[in-house]
């Protein structure tokens, strides 16, 4: 579903945006957007024109990332017992866990496509799900407006290939909410996917150190917050 992408024009598609980045010599360039008008129940149906609109405006049709944020493709962590979870175990219980929160908006969730950042033996796995109405959402517009997707993928997962996350605090900044996460090892081992979005750097700071306190950490003496745009560091360079 989600290839590693090699370097491209990239669509972020978040809760109220879509937008087109454009790759040049110094990076990532925002180069149009569209708001996205949500009707109550009715949130994927919001993407369509908004989507079509970007994509007739496009200069050419080469092959495009698109990164969807968290909006639309959730991701949690999961707890896991001692021992090997197989790909269809993990499967069953990221398929519960969603189903807990998204089976009324989207139907069921056994039909998602999902990914996992998981190592056998680890303690915990982030789990990553689509539903199969978002992505042909997205998939129908695109080959409508004649334009190829090279994949489609996480923005969090996409953030953090590009920040090459270092161990610690992160906070990565989506268009209506935080996450937050510590890494450990290189490995995930404490995820937010739902914090407000801070006011500015010092504010989420001061919301990493809460997330520490409730994880029973010491305050961290700093952390990595990242996202498109100032104020924040850009990760797009």
């Amino acid at each position: 579903m989600w290839p590693l992408e090699r370097r491209r024009d990239v669509l972020r598609i978040g809760r109220a945006r879509i937008e087109r980045w454009r790759l040049s010599h110094g990076g990532l360039e925002l180069r149009d957007q569209h708001s996205i008008h949500h009707q109550e129940g009715l949130l994927v149906d919001g993407l369509r024109e908004p989507l079509a609109k970007l994509l007739s405006n496009a200069p050419d049709k080469k092959p495009v990332d698109v990164v969807l944020e968290s909006a639309w493709l959730p991701l949690m962590l999961l707890d896991l017992s001692p021992g090997f979870w197989s790909d269809a175990k993990l499967r069953a219980l990221l398929s519960h866990n969603l189903g807990e929160v998204y089976d009324q908006l989207y139907g069921r969730t056994e039909d998602w496509d999902m990914q996992f950042d998981y190592h056998p033996g680890d303690s915990r796995a982030v789990g990553y799900g689509l539903a199969r109405e978002v992505r042909e959402s997205i998939a129908e517009t695109a080959a409508t407006a004649g334009q190829n997707l090279a994949s489609i993928q996480p923005a969090f997962q996409w953030a953090a290939r590009r920040l090459k996350r270092p161990d610690g605090w992160w906070a990565w900044i989506e268009q209506d909410r935080a996450l937050l996460s510590r890494i450990a090892n290189g490995r995930t081992v404490s995820l937010n996917a739902a914090a407000p979005l801070p006011l500015d750097e010092a504010d989420s700071m001061r919301l990493i150190r809460i997330e520490a306190r409730r994880h029973g950490d010491a305050a961290p003496p700093s952390a990595v917050t990242a996202g498109w745009c100032a104020p924040w560091t850009a990760v797009v360079t």
